[in-house]
């Protein structure tokens, strides 16, 4: 073969392997351009929450259960169940579980497409705040409730991620040291309402999927929470609380007087709302104006904890 014919032969390879791969960077940059909106129905996202010395932890499961209507506008509703822990004062990580397989509302989200953003009403509560903005670009500042930061969260390069069959955006945010990153049409990688950042503690999302299909992380099949954790309830003495659901009041029997005990109560989202020092073997605890819905509770006293477990308000 004379010279002439192989630089010939090696142009066009060369020439060959160069266009294709501008035609699947030139698709790539088509499909990322191409908004990809929050879904709207059939989603679901598993999520564990955990860490270093946490109020409580979670391996949780959201999804989509109809629409409701707040303010006058039309949102989707978010209901979950799953697991909940409460951290050891021994090794200071959740080894303290509970199942609550009852699946109970969440929070109400909906979006504007136009803006390419997501807004959310959490539970219990009637004022709307933005939870994601799809339409950043590099440098830009984020002012979410995920990130309600003000010392300079910002988003240093967008690139493109393969979700499903497709590409969509994805935003890497980064704050001092910290680094996370918001994904189109899906949320964030430490969940659906999480915090963005993790700092000792915080979320992941370990699976995300629409109309029963997974596709983050892509690998085919359904995204629902696995039950087979190892999680167990153990409590050192049994106690009665008493009436559950509550209406006004409750209260709280058990079999010991506790010298330290302190009964802690928690939102779905982990706010503390109430701590009341157990004294004697009976305590009356009054709602004092907290709103209806589901709480988790724990019980510690002197450094072991006795109890937990779930209240309902009516």
């Amino acid at each position: 073969m004379s010279t002439s014919s192989l630089l010939f032969r090696t142009f066009r390879i060369v020439t060959s392997f160069g266009i294709s791969f501008l035609m699947t960077i030139n698709d790539s940059y088509a499909q990322t351009g191409t908004y990809h909106p929050f879904p709207e129905d059939n989603a679901a996202w598993s999520v564990s929450y955990g860490g270093w010395e946490p109020d409580y932890c979670y391996d949780r499961y959201y999804h989509m259960a109809g629409d409701t209507v707040i303010n006058a506008m039309s949102y989707h509703q978010i209901h979950y169940y799953g697991w909940v822990g409460f951290p050891s004062f021994l090794t200071h990580m959740c080894d303290n579980w509970i199942y609550d397989s009852e699946p109970a509302y969440f929070c109400a989200i909906r979006q504007d497409t136009g803006l390419k953003q997501v807004y959310f009403i959490p539970w219990g509560d009637t004022t709307e705040a933005l939870l994601y903005d799809f339409s950043l670009n590099v440098g830009d500042t984020l002012n979410t409730f995920n990130c309600p930061y003000s010392i300079g969260a910002r988003v240093v390069s967008i690139d493109s991620m393969m979700i499903g069959n497709g590409y969509r955006k994805s935003f890497q945010v980064e704050m001092l040291s910290m680094q996370t990153k918001l994904i189109e049409g899906i949320g964030s990688i430490t969940g659906l309402v999480e915090g963005l950042f993790v700092f000792e503690s915080g979320g992941h999302l370990d699976c995300f999927s629409q109309n029963g299909q997974q596709l983050y992380p892509f690998t085919g099949g359904n995204c629902e929470l696995v039950m087979n954790f190892n999680h167990t309830t153990e409590t050192k003495d049994k106690l009665k609380i008493s009436p559950n659901p509550v209406i006004t009041e409750f209260l709280i029997e058990t079999p010991n007087q506790f010298q330290n005990a302190t009964f802690q109560l928690f939102t779905l989202p982990g706010v503390s709302v109430q701590e009341v020092s157990l004294l004697g073997s009976q305590t009356l605890i009054k709602r004092n104006g907290l709103p209806g819905g589901i709480y988790f509770y724990r019980i510690p006293d002197k450094g072991n904890l006795i109890s937990t477990g779930k209240l309902i308000f009516r």
